[in-house]
């Protein structure tokens, strides 16, 4: 072939890739990346910025099985970012205005802990919460590289209970507390009382009532199990048990949860980590929380805001559906962005999953 028809052969076969390209709506880069995925079956395309896009959903995926509404909460540091939800629904109303659900969390923005605070916030539907005082309602340690975490909150006679970590590791060995406040009307807030102190974890505390009403229990993780204690007032904890958790998949441990009872059943949410990253499941357990059955993962991580991580999450029976579970889970995005989203889930064959079109939560205005 001589040097003028190689040369003409090579144009003609670029115009051609190049107005494949244009047609597909492809850069050379991801036809590369496209061409390699379906040759090795190996995606090692880099995340697209779209990604970063709340809704985002990356090409050529199966679409979602949920479609969860993020949350606009105005945090006191400004950027709109937080984690550790847990939410508490009271039917009569609660505060000055009589919101039915309350909402703690921390902000988390870009994941600075020092802005890691407990945060309050009402509502009157779930989805349109204010803050009903100032927040932080704790404010962190006084060394840099110590931080609080984790809120769990619980309404027990007449009062909001706030549960919340402080990790102190400007010391050695560093140590973990967990510290609870009460206010009787979401405004003010107690002195906060140090209840417990390890140099484990206590990860993600989740108090309930016992099932008599008679005192208290705590599911907290440490060194990749799920401790279990009982309280007569809930301030002071009795030692610590083991709990059994089953269903995970090797090379995932649990990490953050949140427990709700409905009646006998306890239902967890938890948060695991390991060789598929963080990851939300459903679980029960029909025994007090003394063991688990855990579902494979509840929900993939499939848009912009959550592509990289599902941390912990929460919920609550729906007041006015049989059937129907509120649900509020934290996730991050590739760029390090922390939002809270809420969902609604249904029983179907002893699990939970994702209802499709979830139905309206009835308003008190």
């Amino acid at each position: 072939m001589s040097l003028t028809l190689f040369l003409t052969v090579c144009t003609v076969a670029s115009t051609a890739l190049l107005a494949l390209l244009v047609l597909k709506d492809m850069s050379p880069r991801r036809a590369f990346y496209k061409l390699l995925r379906r040759l090795t079956g190996l995606d090692l395309e880099p995340p697209s910025p779209l990604m970063e896009g709340i809704y985002a959903r990356a090409e050529g995926e199966a679409a979602p099985t949920h479609r969860p509404v993020l949350l606009n909460l105005s945090t006191y540091d400004g950027s709109g970012q937080c984690v550790h939800p847990d939410v508490v629904y009271i039917a009569q109303g609660f505060g000055a205005a009589g919101a039915r659900y309350w909402m703690a969390m921390t902000p988390y923005p870009y994941a600075q802990d020092r802005f890691e605070n407990p945060s309050v916030y009402a509502s009157d539907d779930g989805l349109n919460w204010h803050v009903p005082g100032t927040n932080p309602v704790a404010c962190p340690p006084a060394r840099a590289g110590d931080h609080l975490s984790d809120t769990d909150m619980l309404f027990v006679d007449g009062k909001l209970r706030l549960y919340y970590r402080e990790s102190i590791y400007s010391q050695t060995p560093e140590q973990h507390r967990l510290y609870v406040t009460e206010s009787a009307d979401g405004v003010r807030w107690s002195e906060p009382r140090l209840v417990l102190s390890s140099q484990e974890f206590l990860l993600s505390p989740s108090v309930l009532a016992t099932r008599d009403g008679g005192g208290f229990v705590m599911w907290e993780v440490s060194s990749n199990v799920i401790w279990r204690r009982e309280s007569v007032d809930g301030f002071v904890w009795g030692e610590r048990s083991a709990t059994s958790v089953s269903g995970l998949k090797p090379g995932q441990g649990p990490w953050h949860l949140d427990v709700t009872r409905e009646g006998d059943k306890l239902h967890v949410l938890l948060n695991s980590v390991g060789v598929d990253g963080h990851r939300l499941h459903y679980g029960h357990s029909d025994d007090e929380g003394h063991t688990w059955q855990v579902r494979p993962y509840l929900i993939e991580r499939a848009y912009g805001f959550e592509r990289a991580q599902h941390y912990r999450a929460t919920m609550v029976l729906h007041p006015h559906h049989a059937g129907v579970y509120q649900m509020w889970y934290s996730a991050r995005s590739i760029g390090m962005v922390w939002s809270i989203a809420y969902l609604q889930l249904i029983e179907r064959g002893g699990d939970l999953v994702p209802l499709a079109t979830a139905p309206a939560i009835p308003s008190t205005t």
